[in-house]
C-alpha cells in the first residue's frame, strides 16, 4: 500500500490526466521527491525541478509545505523561470495560517 505521499501525487496526476481530467491528452514526466509518508526536503524538491526542467516540461505542478527560506529551492525556481517554465505551487495545505 502507498503511503500518503504517493497517494497525493497520484491523486493531483488523475485530475490533470484522467479519462475525465481537465488535460487528459497531456503527457506527465513524474519526478517524486518526497519518500512514502510524504516528507522530503528542498535539496530534493530543488533536484526535482532542475530534473523536470532539463527534460524540457513546460510546467511543474508542486505540492509541498516548507517552513523556511531555502536558497537552494530559490535557486531552482529561478532556473525554472529563467527557462519559462510555468509553476503551479499549492499553499495552505496543512491548515496553518500563518502570515
Amino acid at each position: 500500500m502507498a503511503g500518503r505521499g504517493a497517494a497525493h501525487g497520484t491523486s493531483v496526476a488523475s485530475i490533470i490526466t484522467g479519462s475525465e481530467g481537465i488535460a487528459p491528452a497531456v503527457e506527465l514526466f513524474v519526478v517524486r521527491v518526497l519518500d512514502d509518508e510524504g516528507l522530503g526536503n528542498s535539496y530534493d524538491a530543488a533536484q526535482g525541478i532542475v530534473q523536470a526542467v532539463d527534460h524540457g516540461v513546460q510546467i511543474i505542478n508542486m505540492s509541498l509545505g516548507v517552513y523556511q527560506d531555502s536558497p537552494l529551492l530559490l535557486h531552482a525556481v529561478k532556473y525554472a523561470d529563467h527557462r519559462v517554465v510555468i509553476l503551479v505551487a499549492a499553499a495552505g495545505n496543512d491548515g496553518d495560517h500563518r502570515s
